[in-house]
C-alpha cells in the first residue's frame, strides 16, 4: 500500500507541554534521553513536576494517600492549566506555594485535606475553591458539576490504574471522568463517551480495555505523533498524577512495570526523548535503559512491532480475537489473500465512504462473506474494534464462529484513518 509508511510520522524535538512554559533543561537532551524527576518522596517529585513550568498562577491540592480525589484533581488540573500537588497530613502553605500563585483549589473533604491547609491560604490572600462530596463518587460529581461537564469518561472508583490512565483522555478530549462502583447502573445524566477498563458490569460509550493496566493503559493512547512520553510506575498512582498536568497529545502516561511492556515498542520508536516520574524504586534504571535503548534504536525492534500498516493488521486480529475468546469463541486467522483486498479496500473508502465499491460493485461479490469498515482520526487498533463491537451488524460478523479468516487493512489519507475487514 502506497502510504503504509504514513502511519506514524517522525515527532520533531520539542520542549512544549500544554501551554506552560517550561523550565526543565532540555537543550541537553538528545534523541532517546529520559529525563528522571525525582524526589525524596511522592509529595517532593510533585513539587519538582511543578516546578517545570513558570510563573503557575493556580495550584491543584489533594490528599496524597487517597486515589479517587487525586484522580479528580486531574479533570480540575486540565480546567485550570494548573499542576497537582499531593498533600499529607500538616502540610502548609509554604510547601505549596510559589511567588506567582494566587489561585489554589482543595479536591476532597476535610478528611483528606485539613482546614487548617485551607484556612492557611486564605489568610495569604489566595483565593481557594474546595471542591467534595460525602464520598468518592460525590467528589467525582462534584468536581464534574463545577465546571458543567456533562461529556464523561467511565472508570472504576474501586482501583487506581483504569482511572489513571483516564488521565490521557481526559487532557486530549477535554472531557470529565465519572468514578462508579463496579456494579452500579451509570447516572444517565451524563454523556459517557469512553469506559476505560473491564472491570465496569454496566459500561457505557466506547470500551477502551486490554489484558491488564498497562494494554488499557496504551488503548488510551491515540495520538501516535508525540515527542515527549511520561513514564511512571503502574503499580501506584501518585507520580504519574503528579505529572498529569503535563500531559498532552505529545505527551502521554504510559505506565511501567518491572519492564516496559512490549506493546509499547511502536510508540517508543518515533518519540524524541521523555520524562521518568520517581526513583530508581518506582521506575528502575534498568527499565529506564532499556526504554532509552528503544527510542534510540527503532531499527532494532522487530518488524511485527514496528507501526506500519503490518503492525496495525496484528494489533487489530489480537483485539478482535480478544473479543471472541472472551465469548468462547474460536480464534480467527489472518489470510494474506484477504489482507491485500483489505488494503485495497482501505483505500477505495478513503475516496469513497461506502460498502458499494467505487465502481458500484461490492467486495463480497469477490469470495469475501462479510465485510466491516470505519473511519478514525487516530491509528489506534483499539479504536477501529471498539467502533466495529458498537455496530450490530459489524459485531455480529467478528463474533460469527462460522468465520474462520479475517484480512484487515489501514489506509491513512490526509490524517484521518480508513480500517476494514473482510472476514469468510
Amino acid at each position: 500500500m502506497k502510504k503504509a509508511e504514513k502511519i506514524v510520522k517522525k515527532a520533531a524535538l520539542a520542549i512544549a507541554m500544554v501551554s506552560l512554559t517550561l523550565a526543565l533543561p532540555t537543550a541537553a537532551m538528545a534523541k532517546g534521553e529520559l529525563v528522571r524527576i525525582e524526589g525524596r518522596n511522592r509529595y517532593e517529585t510533585c513539587r519538582k513536576n511543578r516546578d517545570l513550568a513558570q510563573g503557575v498562577e493556580t495550584i491543584v491540592s489533594v490528599n496524597g494517600q487517597k486515589f479517587p480525589d487525586a484522580i479528580m484533581a486531574s479533570v480540575v488540573s486540565h480546567k485550570e492549566n494548573a499542576p497537582i500537588l499531593l498533600v499529607s497530613e500538616g502540610a502548609t502553605a509554604r510547601e505549596l506555594l510559589t511567588s506567582s500563585v494566587t489561585k489554589a483549589f482543595i479536591i476532597g473533604g476535610s478528611a483528606a485535606v485539613e482546614t487548617s491547609l485551607e484556612d492557611e491560604l486564605k489568610d495569604k490572600g489566595i483565593q481557594t475553591t474546595r471542591i467534595s462530596g460525602r464520598d468518592r463518587y460525590e467528589t467525582s460529581e462534584a468536581v464534574n458539576d463545577h465546571y458543567n461537564i456533562k461529556n464523561v469518561i467511565l472508570a472504576s472508583g474501586e482501583n487506581f490504574p483504569d482511572a489513571l490512565s483516564a488521565v490521557n483522555l481526559v487532557k486530549t478530549r477535554n472531557l470529565g471522568l465519572k468514578l462508579i462502583r463496579n456494579d452500579e447502573i451509570p447516572d444517565p445524566i451524563y454523556h459517557y463517551q469512553y469506559t476505560v477498563g473491564g472491570v465496569i458490569k454496566n459500561p457505557r460509550g466506547e470500551v477502551l480495555s486490554g489484558r491488564n493496566r498497562y494494554d488499557t493503559n496504551k488503548a488510551t493512547i491515540f495520538d501516535r505523533d508525540y515527542n515527549n512520553p511520561i513514564i511512571a510506575t503502574g503499580t501506584e498512582f501518585a507520580d504519574a498524577l503528579s505529572a498529569s498536568y503535563l500531559v498532552g497529545k505529545d505527551s502521554p502516561i504510559l505506565l511501567a512495570g518491572n519492564s516496559i511492556d512490549e506493546s509499547y515498542n511502536d510508540f517508543l520508536s518515533s518519540a524524541a526523548g521523555g520524562y521518568i516520574i520517581g526513583g530508581e524504586k518506582a521506575v528502575s534504571e534498568s527499565v529506564k535503559t532499556s526504554i532509552e535503548n528503544k527510542m534510540r534504536n527503532p531499527n532494532e525492534i522487530p518488524h511485527s512491532q514496528n507501526p506500519t500498516t503490518h503492525t496495525l493488521s496484528d494489533q487489530v486480529l489480537r483485539n478482535l480475537n480478544q473479543k471472541r475468546y472472551q465469548r468462547d469463541i474460536a480464534p480467527i486467522s489472518l489470510d494474506d489473500d484477504l489482507t491485500a483486498l483489505a488494503n485495497m479496500r482501505a483505500e477505495e473508502i478513503a475516496a469513497k465512504f461506502a460498502h458499494e465499491r467505487p465502481d458500484g460493485t461490492l467486495i463480497t461479490e469477490e469470495n469475501v462473506s462479510k465485510e466491516n469498515i470505519t473511519m478514525s482520526y487516530y491509528p489506534n487498533p483499539y479504536e477501529a474494534v471498539t467502533r466495529w463491537f458498537g455496530d450490530p451488524a459489524s459485531r455480529a460478523n467478528m463474533l460469527n464462529s462460522g468465520m474462520t479468516k479475517v484480512g484487515i487493512g489501514v489506509y491513512e489519507k490526509n490524517g484521518e484513518y480508513y480500517w476494514v475487514a473482510l472476514f469468510n
